[in-house]
């Protein structure tokens, strides 16, 4: 069978766009970023077609790692690839956000990366933890009764994430995955459309056979 494996760095060509310079802090951070992607990709089981955004997780690992201490900070820094320490990483993540911004604003691309963080109503989470994330991550909060009705909050996630992907994700959290002793969501959400630098031509559309297993193949148009 046929396989496809796409992973969305996408960094380097979305600050490619862009003719100023990255500070040495986002460089380093982009760099680690990719180690990471590629690391990742490497792990993963590629049976069949896969699609993954390794920017979506880093960045909501990077605002867990806000809340980590000791030990656990030290292997997030590790698995990640965290070249920069607390001090520098998050900041670091804002700069990038502030690029891919500017990417959307520059009209060439549809680009929006959105992140959001859903705790249990009264919940004493720590005030700086929850404005770090605002501060270096603008992170939308919004209060939720995971106890008393997670199905309501289940949908109310999941109609944000609809609605920052231009309903392209539905349903991201099936039902069953809350419940009352979830006291925390974090939600990184991420919707790119943009043209092809060099556009396929319809023209050179082809029948060829694809291959669906082991002595199996059908006629099908290709590229």
């Amino acid at each position: 069978m046929k396989r496809a494996g796409w992973v969305c760095t996408g960094l380097g060509l979305a600050l490619g766009l862009l003719p100023v310079a990255a500070a040495p802090d986002l460089d380093r951070l982009v760099d680690g970023h990719t180690a990471f992607a590629l690391e990742l990709y490497s792990r993963l089981d590629r049976e069949g077609n896969l699609f993954l955004s390794p920017y979506s997780l880093s960045s909501a690992l990077a605002m867990t790692y806000a809340g980590a201490r000791g030990p656990t900070a030290s292997e997030m820094e590790q698995a990640l690839v965290f070249r920069l320490g607390p001090e520098g990483t998050h900041p670091a993540f804002s700069a990038l956000q502030a690029r891919l911004r500017q990417v959307q604003e520059a009209g060439a691309v549809r680009l929006s990366v959105a992140n959001s963080l859903w705790p249990q109503k009264g919940e004493p989470f720590r005030p700086d933890y929850l404005a770090l994330l605002n501060e270096y991550y603008g992170t939308g909060i919004t209060p939720l009764d995971f106890m008393g009705n997670p199905e309501e909050a289940r949908q109310a996630i999941n109609r944000w994430v609809e609605e920052q992907t231009q309903d392209k994700i539905r349903e991201l959290i099936g039902r069953g995955v809350l419940g009352p002793l979830t006291r925390m969501v974090l939600v990184n959400a991420i919707y790119f459309k943009g043209r092809w630098a060099h556009a396929f031509s319809p023209g050179h559309t082809r029948e060829a056979d694809f291959f669906t297993g082991p002595g199996r193949n059908v006629t099908v148009d290709l590229m």
